[in-house]
C-alpha cells in the first residue's frame, strides 16, 4: 500500500464529523503499514469490495488473512 487513499466526499464528511467507523478504518490501514504487512493496492480494492457487499472472498493469497472482518475461503 502506498499510504495514499482516495476518499469519496461522503467519507470526508464523516471524517470531519469524527465518525468512529471512519477513523477506525483509516487507523487499521495505518496499522498494517506499520506492521510491515502492506497489501498490494489491487488487493485492497478487492478486499474493500468484498467487505462492502458482505461477500466471501475466495482466494489462495494468504495475505488477505490479515484483514479483520474479511470473510475468506481458500480453494
Amino acid at each position: 500500500m502506498s499510504g495514499k487513499f482516495l476518499l469519496d466526499t461522503n467519507v470526508i464528511i464523516a471524517l470531519f464529523a469524527k465518525e468512529p467507523v471512519v477513523h477506525e478504518r483509516l487507523s487499521n490501514a495505518d496499522e498494517l503499514k506499520e506492521k510491515g504487512q502492506p497489501l498490494p493496492e489491487n488487493d485492497i480494492w478487492i478486499a474493500a469490495v468484498a467487505q462492502q457487499y458482505d461477500l466471501t472472498l475466495i482466494t489462495r493469497d494468504t495475505h488477505f488473512h490479515i484483514i479483520e472482518n474479511l470473510k475468506i475461503e481458500s480453494w
